[in-house]
């Protein structure tokens, strides 16, 4: 059964702003929606990816190359630059791409693509051993500043999917994803307990890699660009 709208949830997407009133949310429609389902996929590796970076870069330089805590934040502070850099870039982009007739749904996909393949391919080089600090740091910016394109890919698909319920949407595959982010954290404290320094981070970004794959493999296949829920 389609959504339909109230006549003052159309006006408040005629205005820009999103319905107040929860008994009228299709959860059904949006749990089961392909195309919400390809972005929570999509929203999981990213968050992972990120948090796990975010949470573990200076430990990691800090343990692989004995750098002190002021060194260790020093490196881990360009990629985040980066990812700052490249996610405003990523957004005038793709707006310029849709002005000048670019399908919406190829814009995301293409975007999330670079965001994903970027710091998955990136995540697998570290995994195999950077020669020293600042190989590792090139590479961590590699991963971070291609990873902000997904501002203008997977972040981006709210308003896509519908006016109305954009802050919502977002909030529910942004909350999963960081779920899943805080929940790998977790679990990575657990693998560097149990194995050397090097094996450990080894498996965690080749794992972290492995899952931006199948969040982009999973987006590319569901989304389609198109409103659904008003």
């Amino acid at each position: 059964m389609p959504y339909e709208c109230s006549i003052d949830d159309m006006e408040r997407a005629d205005q820009g702003t999103a319905s107040s009133d929860w008994t009228t949310i299709p959860w059904a429609q949006i749990v089961q929606s392909r195309q919400m389902q390809g972005v929570t996929a999509a929203g999981i590796a990213h968050n992972v990816g990120q948090i796990l970076m975010l949470s573990w870069l200076p430990t990691y330089f800090g343990t692989m190359y004995n750098l002190d805590v002021t060194n260790a934040a020093a490196v881990s502070a360009p990629p985040w630059i980066c990812y700052f850099i490249a996610g405003n870039l990523s957004g005038v982009a793709a707006d310029n791409l849709m002005a000048r007739g670019f399908d919406l749904q190829y814009v995301r996909k293409g975007f999330q693509a670079v965001a994903s393949l970027g710091p998955g391919l990136a995540l697998l080089r570290i995994a195999a051993g950077p020669s020293s600090a600042d190989d590792a740091a090139f590479w961590f910016c590699v991963a971070m500043g291609s990873a902000g394109c997904s501002l203008a890919g997977f972040n981006a698909t709210a308003p896509d999917m519908s006016k109305v319920l954009a802050p919502l949407i977002f909030g529910t595959f942004n909350a999963i994803g960081c779920l899943a982010g805080s929940f790998a954290v977790y679990q990575a404290g657990f693998v560097l307990e149990a194995s050397n320094p090097t094996q450990g981070f080894q498996q965690i970004f080749l794992a972290a890699a492995v899952l931006y794959g199948l969040g982009l493999a999973t987006f590319l296949g569901t989304y389609r660009g198109e409103r659904e829920f008003d």
